[in-house]
């Protein structure tokens, strides 16, 4: 009798409309579910899709995020899985040394790898607790990885790239510590996807016994940043192996012997290139002059002193910004419209060969002279005027194609990267041109440094 009046009770309860009240509930309760699962999708949606499209923007000064053309060519185009891991620590333990300085630059390096994986489906990105996962390590013994190395990985080739070697770090004596000042992991990243990925390798040799820049020196900072296989090669040891796309000559200070002009002849008559940089010499080389005017190249003993004042670099005469001529080796420089700064550049003038095309890549002025008289400080009547070639391109014809031989006036290509970054971009544009390495890419570095704004005391209070 209770339970029947009960279910009637409840049964004229719901056939009452519902209050106000109630139904402002119910539709508060509806909506706050409705929210909250917005939320959570949008969420899931926002952490789907950041994995694959970088959704930062970039309000840095050298735009260290923003990808460059190359980068974005070799991502294109690649067609193979690469994975990327970094066995760098989220939060880099304060201690002495280079790591120390670096902690903020490893936020960055972080933000880059993962716009590799974003950019393109076919690159994987993973950071690698090593502390927790020790054994990661072990399918990588013969590779030389410390704490702080990114590796690179696609199929069975593996290349490790360190903290260390992207990270360009000085001294301030007006800070008093070690500033960060410039991010090469965009250069270093892209050529080591480009290094695993890649099937066909470029060799070149380095030749030595002249008293040249040594086979290490050259290796390590100029061949290995580049992907390039090394040997060492000594003309008097015979024929250069064929298997060799380049030989380099880096700033011999002895002549040859016709012996070893007629080995790098014969490597020339089966199709092989060669890069020859010439510093200055005190001493005499009358074999490799004489081959060199076979080319159509006659190279002097002295520096070019450029008097146009547009030309030069402050106030130093033999700091020179050559003019960029037009060939397959310089045409990028002229579209980027770089300059090139060439300290203490030997100067050549350019004759006619037989069967060889020569093509001046970069010349002094009108205005200017190669200083050969060092007895006078004034321009003599001994010095030889301009215009002259600093770097010059030459191709023979021949029934193995055509050898290719670029010749600069010396190494302060080098020491002139430091006011105008497009002298490795045409030092290596040549070796690329030479070699038929289209896949070398050299990425200039990113500005890193801290803004500091220097206050006297009376400004700072």
């Amino acid at each position: 009798m209770f339970n029947e009046k009960n279910e009637q009770i409840a049964q004229e309860n719901a056939k009452k409309p519902l209050s106000k009240r109630a139904k402002f509930n119910v539709a508060t309760i509806f909506t706050a579910v409705l929210i909250i699962a917005a939320v959570i999708v949008t969420n899931l949606l926002i952490g789907a899709i950041s994995t694959r499209v970088d959704t930062r923007i970039d309000l840095t000064s050298d735009k260290i995020l923003e990808f460059s053309t190359e980068t974005k060519e070799v991502l294109k185009n690649l067609e193979q899985e690469v994975n990327i891991y970094s066995l760098i620590p989220e939060i880099l333990p304060v201690a002495e040394g280079v790591h120390a300085s670096i902690g903020e630059a490893g936020d960055m390096i972080n933000q880059i790898l993962e716009k590799y994986s974003q950019m393109s489906k076919f690159v994987n990105y993973k950071r690698i607790d090593t502390t927790k996962n020790p054994e990661f390590l072990q399918k990588y013994e013969g590779l030389t990885v410390d704490e702080y190395s990114i590796i690179f990985e696609s199929g069975k080739n593996t290349k490790a790239v360190s903290i260390n070697d992207v990270v360009g770090v000085n001294y301030s004596e007006a800070v008093g510590t070690v500033m960060t000042q410039s991010l090469t992991a965009e250069h270093k990243f892209t050529n080591a996807i480009v290094t695993v990925s890649n099937t066909n390798s470029v060799k070149v040799g380095v030749v030595g016994g002249h008293g040249e820049m040594d086979f290490q020196t050259v290796k390590t900072n100029l061949l290995d940043s580049e992907n390039y296989e090394s040997v060492e090669v000594n003309l008097l040891d015979g024929d250069v192996p064929q298997d060799i796309n380049l030989l380099i000559i880096m700033s011999p200070t002895k002549d040859f012997s016709t012996e070893e002009i007629k080995v790098l002849d014969k490597y020339f008559d089966q199709g092989g290139n060669v890069q020859l940089m010439l510093d200055y010499t005190n001493e005499k080389t009358p074999v490799l002059d004489s081959y060199l005017k076979e080319w159509g190249i006659t190279v002097y003993n002295g520096y070019v002193v450029e008097e146009d004042q547009s030309k030069i670099y402050g106030n130093t005469p033999v700091l020179i910004y050559p003019d960029i001529n037009e060939s397959p080796v310089t045409k990028d420089l002229i579209a980027g419209n770089f300059r090139v700064l060439y300290p203490q550049a030997r100067g050549m003038k350019i004759e006619t060969a037989d069967h060889v095309e020569v093509m001046p890549l970069l010349t002094s002025s009108k205005d200017s002279y190669i200083k050969v008289d060092f007895e006078n400080v004034e321009k003599s009547s001994n010095d030889i005027e301009g215009p002259s070639v600093v770097a010059a391109l030459l191709a023979r014809y021949g029934e193995n194609g055509n050898p290719k031989f670029v010749v600069m006036g010396g190494t302060g290509l080098f020491a002139g990267t430091q006011y105008s970054a497009a002298n490795m971009d045409f030092y290596y544009n040549s070796i690329s041109y030479m070699t038929g390495n289209e896949s070398s890419i050299y990425i200039r570095p990113k500005d890193i440094s801290p803004n500091v704004l220097l206050l006297t005391q009376q400004q700072g209070l």
